[in-house]
């Protein structure tokens, strides 16, 4: 600009008539000094802003598949730029970090304290036997018993728990083939057959469309349905009534379970999915089971590419549907 200026006023005094001529030729040369910087310092700008990229893609890929409340638009969205997006990721990647530390936290606290109270039963037991021991009389078998049962308990959970670890790796695979759900289905119900007639509680089965060739791990879905019968008869009155319905709609299938129980609460209606959670908290083992069935039962069908949940959540009689 002083340049400029200095040069008007030369030419001014000097040659009025080069002047127009020479400022548009150095504004010309102005502009193609320009031109010329922008392009030698573009590649220049791609160099340095390509590893930004990357880490903002990795950022986004990672917090997608960490964060489980987050949809890909809600990062990707057309609002500002690389370093935007990179930031919303690590808000995400933050809030889900911390929601899990949480969770851990609970976690250990559940698992010590349902590990617990087997234990203390057993080392009441051994302290019992210790005792009679040491009067000269031989344990009963009452008392060797309740060991037994503890620690069964205990093995139970165990396995449970590493279940449900297990199916959280990146390589746990399915054992996905054509299956017969309407006969995985009458095998269940016959498993709980001594309970249900104790109880007198009646199953009905309504199947709409073909389930003979449905493209699932049989095993495992065995397994859902065990855990989602069991919960329905456990809360089920004597003389009560449980409705299944198994659809088939082209490729996909859906099972919903009603019992005529309590039913379960709005607040409770995600939280009966998590480990552990019972919503009688008063409620032992001995009748609410480890607490893990419905946790497991989730992660199976999420595996299996599916959903589940309580289709009535504050109305008597639950009903719980997964679809896949």
């Amino acid at each position: 600009m002083v340049l400029s200026i200095g040069l008007l006023f030369f030419y001014t005094i000097d040659d009025p008539d080069k002047i127009a001529d020479d400022i548009k030729q150095f504004f010309s040369g102005l502009l193609m000094l320009s031109v010329v910087f922008s392009v030698a310092v573009y590649p220049l700008a791609i160099y340095l802003t390509k590893p930004l990229e990357k880490l903002t893609r990795k950022t986004v890929e990672f917090s997608l598949e960490t964060c489980t409340n987050i949809q890909k638009n809600d990062i990707n969205k057309d609002e500002g730029d690389e370093i935007s997006k990179l930031n919303r990721a690590f808000s995400y990647m933050e809030d889900e970090l911390r929601a899990m530390l949480e969770a851990k936290k609970e976690l250990i606290l559940y698992v010590a304290h349902e590990l617990g109270t087997p234990l203390s039963r057993i080392n009441v037991a051994v302290e019992i036997i210790e005792e009679q021991l040491e009067e000269g009389k031989n344990p009963s078998i009452k008392t060797v018993q309740d060991i037994s049962r503890n620690i069964k308990e205990m093995s139970v959970l165990l396995k449970e728990l590493l279940d449900l670890s297990r199916m959280d790796t990146k390589d746990y695979k399915l054992d996905i083939k054509p299956s017969d759900v309407e006969k995985i289905l009458d095998e269940v119900i016959d498993s709980f057959k001594i309970m249900t007639e104790r109880q007198n509680i009646t199953i009905d089965i309504r199947k709409e469309g073909h389930l003979h060739d449905v493209p699932v791990d049989p095993e495992k879905i065995s397994r859902v349905l065990y855990n989602i019968l069991s919960n329905a008869i456990k809360y089920s009155p004597r003389n009560g009534k449980i409705d299944v319905i198994l659809k088939r709609e082209g490729e996909n299938f859906s099972v919903s379970v009603k019992d005529n129980g309590q039913g379960i609460l709005k607040e409770n209606a995600e939280k009966i999915f998590e480990p552990f959670f019972r919503e009688d908290p008063s409620r032992t083992r001995k009748t609410g089971g480890t607490g893990l069935g419905l946790a497991i039962t989730r992660k199976i069908i999420s595996l299996h590419g599916g959903s589940i949940g309580v289709e009535n959540p504050g109305e008597p009689g639950a009903i719980i549907t997964f679809k896949i």
